[in-house]
């Protein structure tokens, strides 16, 4: 008989072996209490493997080169559930039942040579279910010693990282994406970290403002000293105001400094991440020079604006007009009749004179209304110019230099020859005003054509060849300001009855006539340019004159059967603040 008891006494456990005897009974007794202990820490461990979530794999420390080995002598429950092999499947076998068509050999020569060595190991594979599919796993391997220090046994503890190696290579797909994205477009992207308020350019930032990204300070001041001082407060205000909010999108409009000192417009579009307590903690967004398109819908105002000036004058000048007709012809009469009182008809004349004035202003208000009647004709522009020359030298002062440079070939255009020589004496008069010490007037004419690249930059204004006649000086010119109000009827900086303030609204109205759209470009030496393109399915340019440092005023006329006026870029016209383009 044999059984084991707990004396209480002595807190030991003891097997009892109990045999018949001769006598009586024979009774032994062993102390198992160390053996019970033992016994119960295996079965504890064995459960705790059981249930544990990594792969716990037992081989026999060698041979490792055998077709078979090592063989596996242990497997968990674990393995079972991630592999699909039954315990029977892999016992005796070798661990390399998992590997496949991806497992890494690099990664296998690599743990070789640690076995070789008896040393530990870990490594990430790529292993194959039983079903094929592939699972990631985290290897640590151990060799074990016996009590002599003999390896006899490799324990790997297997982890299966799948699902961590999908959302790491969702991440780098993501961040590829993210940097084709910001590789592909014009824009500047930024990445704001908030929590160590780093912030990352692409490499538009050198492309687009002039900034070498290493050279940037890391964190907002990289954005924020760049901003226009008039509009750093407003825009940092509401940047902070959407992060400490509630929001997750922010859009400014603002000035932003290019590293030449340049001001340029810039959209701003951010977009912010928060964590799971509403933190913001990362914003991503882009800014997109929009200053070329602002310029061009400022242009476009600015030309609807005369265009409404110009439908009120016309019909303010057509009364006026009615107006003068009826105390003109009435003063006449009364001229002829009050020929004995001389008094009487001295008043009569004075007023037939101011009348006369009246309808020359009247005129003047008609042509930058486009109202006036023309007589276009087949026009050698060249030629035209030689013939006015002698006008030009008699209505300015000998202390101005006129100079006139024909562009070769220039094709034959259509137009009212007196309005454009109204139109040149106009301009050389305003030439005139603007040097009063004397100075140089050049007039050129020249052809220029017009890419579809540059063309996209210029209102209603079509690829092409052009003509341009181009009248400069060397005067003090006009400040922006002033330009901006240049074509404006009765406009005018000259002194009180020294200019009535239509001689630029007439060309600009015959230009518009003859079918030009106008338009200013501000210039760093503050020198007005004017132009015009005519249609002759070409574009015109201003020749530069070879003086480049004369500050220069300069009206382009070009004009055609259809012509139409629009205002050209400072990249394109070069010497011009303004251009008209006659198409």
């Amino acid at each position: 008989m044999r059984f084991a008891e707990y004396y209480a006494p002595l807190e030991k456990w003891f097997e009892v072996n109990a045999y018949p005897a001769p006598d009586g009974l024979a009774v032994y007794f062993r102390d198992i209490t160390e053996e019970r202990a033992l016994q119960a820490q295996l079965r504890l461990l064995e459960t705790a493997v059981s249930r544990q979530s990594d792969i716990l794999l037992i081989t026999e420390a060698a041979p490792i080169d055998a077709p078979h080995g090592p063989r596996i002598v242990y497997v968990n429950d674990a393995f079972t559930r991630r592999t699909g092999y039954t315990r029977e499947e892999v016992i005796g076998k070798t661990p390399r039942i998992l590997q496949g068509p991806k497992t890494q050999m690099t990664e296998l020569a690599r743990i070789r040579r640690a076995l070789e060595k008896w040393q530990p190991v870990r490594a990430e594979l790529i292993n194959y279910r039983k079903s094929g599919e592939e699972i990631w796993l985290e290897l640590d391997i151990v060799p074990l010693a016996d009590e002599k220090g003999w390896y006899t046994h490799w324990v790997s503890v297997e982890r299966d990282i799948t699902a961590r190696k999908a959302a790491e290579e969702a991440v780098r797909l993501n961040e590829e994406r993210f940097r084709l994205v910001a590789s592909a477009t014009n824009d500047v992207i930024w990445d704001w970290d908030l929590t160590t308020d780093r912030i990352w350019w692409n490499e538009s930032m050198a492309s687009q403002f002039g900034y070498d990204r290493d050279t940037l300070e890391p964190g907002l001041e990289s954005w924020k000293n760049r901003i226009h001082p008039n509009d750093q407060a407003q825009v940092v205000e509401s940047i902070h105001a959407v992060i400490e909010g509630s929001g997750s999108n922010w859009v400014e409009e603002y000035r932003f400094l290019h590293a030449d000192g340049r001001e340029l417009i810039v959209v701003d579009r951010g977009f912010l991440i928060r964590d799971e307590a509403g933190r913001a903690v990362r914003m991503v967004g882009s800014m997109e020079d929009v200053t070329e398109q602002r310029m061009l819908d400022e242009r476009l105002r600015h030309s609807q604006k005369l265009e409404t000036i110009g439908q009120l004058t016309g019909g303010v000048a057509h009364d006026f007009n009615n107006l003068l007709t009826v105390i003109l012809g009435n003063a006449e009469v009364l001229s002829d009749r009050l020929g004995e009182d001389e008094t009487l008809k001295a008043l009569a004349d004075m007023t037939i004179s101011a009348a006369e004035r009246g309808a020359e202003l009247t005129n003047r208000l008609l042509a930058f209304a486009r109202q006036q009647a023309l007589q276009p004709k087949i026009v050698d522009l060249n030629h035209m110019l030689v013939g006015i020359e002698p006008l030009l030298k008699r209505a300015l002062s000998e202390e101005i230099e006129i100079e006139i440079s024909q562009g070769e070939a220039i094709p034959r255009i259509e137009v009212d020859p007196g309005q454009l020589e109204a139109a040149l004496l106009n301009l050389a008069i305003n030439a005139r005003d603007a040097m009063a010490e004397g100075g140089r007037l050049v007039i050129e004419t020249e052809t220029f054509e017009l890419d579809e690249n540059s063309a996209s930059g210029h209102l209603e204004l079509e690829p092409g060849i052009y003509v341009v006649l181009c009248v400069s000086d060397t005067g003090a010119g006009m400040d922006s300001e002033t330009l901006e109000h240049a074509f404006e009827p009765f406009y005018t900086t000259k002194d009180v009855g020294k200019g009535s303030g239509l001689g630029l609204s007439m060309v600009y109205g015959f230009m518009k006539q003859s079918g030009g759209r106008p338009g200013s470009i501000p210039r760093r030496e503050k020198v007005p340019r004017f132009a015009s393109i005519s249609r002759r399915r070409r574009v015109i340019r201003i020749r530069p004159h070879p003086k480049k440092a004369e500050k220069r005023r300069a009206v382009q006329t070009n004009i055609s059967s259809s012509s139409r006026i629009m205002p050209l870029s400072a990249s394109t016209w070069s010497d011009c603040s303004t251009a008209w383009t006659i198409a």
